[in-house]
């Protein structure tokens, strides 16, 4: 989004991103100060009342990120009569720019503009989308839930409605009815999932935004057990294989 659409939230947001949460305050609900306003301002703007910045070195690093703000609205001026390759590269190519560089401080110019930056404006709203909402998060995990309580009940409401294998054999298949049968095949595919689960969950410890992962693994699974569930309840198939057995799990009162 335009630095210069900016509402008076994203300018604190923006403030808290680059640790200068004790200026939030000052500069949002004292000061109303916009998208607009903020890229406006100037080092004697900082200095002088309303605002007064100090220490100096809060002021300065201020004026660097400002000073960022606009070279960065400059370069995506520039970038309207670029193709749509090269603006993804670009975009691309900041991000990564900025992740590597968070750690580093802006290094002055002679003219007290900055000519390595910690973050770009585009960086900035990516890194917003990747935060955690633990609201979202609790309402996924009381979906997966459901989803997984439903589906234990289509499973024992079909197992309680399942064909009589005797009367009603196994639908002919191609390929499985050519094959020998397998009794290990099961435990098998059984310590394949679990292998795959435990490389799922060394894979989540070790990432970055783990709690997102999890979020996003939750509501997709969710959603796959609840269809499922649909679909289990609304048809009666017979048994797969002469040597399955599907032992019924509550008896019929």
């Amino acid at each position: 989004m335009d630095t210069e659409l900016w509402t008076i939230k994203d300018v604190g947001a923006y403030l808290d991103e680059n640790d200068f949460k004790q200026y939030r305050k000052l500069f949002c609900e004292e000061n109303k100060i916009d998208g607009r306003v903020f890229l406006s301002l100037t080092e004697n703007d900082l200095k002088q009342a309303p605002l007064q910045i100090l220490p100096f070195g809060d002021l300065r690093r201020l004026c660097f990120l400002i000073e960022n703000l606009r070279e960065e609205k400059r370069n995506r001026d520039q970038k309207t009569s670029e193709s749509p390759f090269k603006q993804t590269y670009s975009t691309f190519n900041n991000y990564i720019h900025s992740e590597q560089s968070s750690t580093r401080s802006g290094l002055s110019s002679p003219s007290g503009g900055i000519s390595i930056t910690d973050s770009d404006d585009e960086s900035f709203q990516i890194r917003k989308k990747l935060k955690l909402d633990r609201r979202k998060f609790a309402l996924s995990v009381l979906y997966i839930f459901c989803s997984h309580f439903f589906s234990g009940f289509a499973v024992t409401y079909a197992q309680e409605h399942l064909p009589d294998k005797k009367k009603y054999p196994p639908l002919p298949d191609i390929i499985l009815d050519n094959l020998p049968f397998i009794p290990w095949a099961y435990r098998v595919t059984e310590g394949a999932i679990f292998f795959l689960i435990i490389i799922g969950l060394i894979m989540l410890f070790f990432h970055k935004y783990r709690f997102l992962v999890i979020q996003r693994v939750m509501i997709i699974a969710a959603t796959i057990y609840l269809l499922r569930s649909f679909c289990v309840m609304s048809t009666a198939i017979p048994m797969p294989q002469k040597e399955y057995n599907c032992n019924r799990i509550v008896s019929i009162v």
